[in-house]
């Protein structure tokens, strides 16, 4: 069976409008419309709730500093009573861009401890973790936030709560910096096991932890953006909007919503070019897609048999793709 270049053409052109068609998705509106100032709703409670819900990243600085967010089911529980409308004034709320002081969150002007048994209120302050080796995630790294001690399971331990008080104290009121105070504190391996229950069915007890306390603060992303480890997996490097928000732990260490991989920036749009009857690839620009391109691969797949069962290529088509056809094709 003979194939003209016309009809080779034509399956070509139907393999990337399928590819096209099939792949080309929206970044997720979760990180907000493209120009907006924040991607951050009235409603912070179902936005928090939704980033744990369709399993997006914090990136802290760094390269793969990637963390899965994760909630206690209490804190998730008192989440969604106030996303509900039930209890407004639980409302978490996100610091603006005028809270931030030296570059960082003003933790001077956030909540400090009223004792050391209270620490936070997880509205302007939260209680958390940062887990590592947790099972279950893209780089093994977790953010964890849960309620306190005395109404969450999975709240801090007491060695938690003493350390971090500590920490507090030693900035604040002592006047260290904040890599003298962090000496106070310690990476743990024993927190999951001394936990027990929902926490350790999670994350097995392989995992160590270091507790922070944790507040949401707003960046323009053009004060982020010159060190390329935040948004480097945003279309060209930048978020959507114009602002971004963080989860900042007191010790300045910060993570913004992030894809979790790198989206491509460009398509390959198969054109026909009637003056040589050649087709050829050129590169126009679309929004960040998602990569799904099984649909595309049958479509080349289906060419590249036609062709086996010619044995007539047009001296138009590159021979990359002849031999990529022959040679890859059962």
């Amino acid at each position: 069976m003979m194939v003209g270049s016309s009809m080779i053409t034509r399956l070509l052109l139907l393999a990337a409008s399928l590819w096209k068609t099939a792949v080309a998705q929206p970044l997720p509106a979760i990180f907000g419309q493209t120009g907006a100032a924040s991607p951050v709703p009235a409603n912070v409670a179902q936005y928090i709730l939704d980033l744990e819900a369709q399993g997006i990243y914090l990136h802290y600085f760094g390269d793969e500093q990637l963390f899965s967010l994760a909630l206690s089911p209490k804190l998730r529980e008192r989440l969604q009573t106030v996303a509900g409308g039930a209890d407004m004034a639980s409302m978490p709320a996100a610091y603006g861009v005028d809270h931030i002081a030296n570059r960082v969150c003003n933790w001077n002007d956030a909540p400090g401890w009223a004792t050391p048994q209270n620490g936070a209120d997880a509205r302007t302050v939260f209680y958390g973790r940062e887990l590592r080796q947790a099972p279950g995630t893209a780089y093994g790294n977790v953010i964890h936030l849960s309620l306190g001690p005395e109404e969450d399971p999975e709240g801090w331990t007491p060695e938690e709560m003493s350390e971090n008080f500590a920490f507090w104290q030693a900035m604040h009121q002592q006047g260290m910096s904040v890599a003298a105070a962090d000496e106070l504190r310690q990476f743990r391996h024993d927190v999951s096991s001394k936990l027990g229950g929902t926490f350790m069915q999670r994350w097995g007890t392989q995992i160590s932890t270091k507790a922070h306390r944790f507040a949401l603060q707003m960046y323009t992303a053009d004060s982020q953006n010159p060190a390329g480890l935040f948004f480097e997996k945003f279309l060209g490097g930048r978020p959507p909007t114009t602002q971004v928000i963080f989860f900042e732990a007191e010790d300045g260490c910060k993570g913004t919503p992030t894809p979790v991989s790198a989206v491509a920036s460009r398509l390959f749009e198969v054109t026909d070019e009637p003056a040589q009857g050649v087709v050829f690839a050129s590169v126009r620009p679309f929004q960040p897609i998602v990569l799904s391109a099984a649909l595309f691969l049958s479509a080349v797949l289906l060419v590249c048999k036609v062709l086996r069962a010619s044995r007539s290529v047009p001296p138009s088509l590159s021979s990359d793709l002849q031999e990529s056809c022959y040679e890859d094709v059962e």
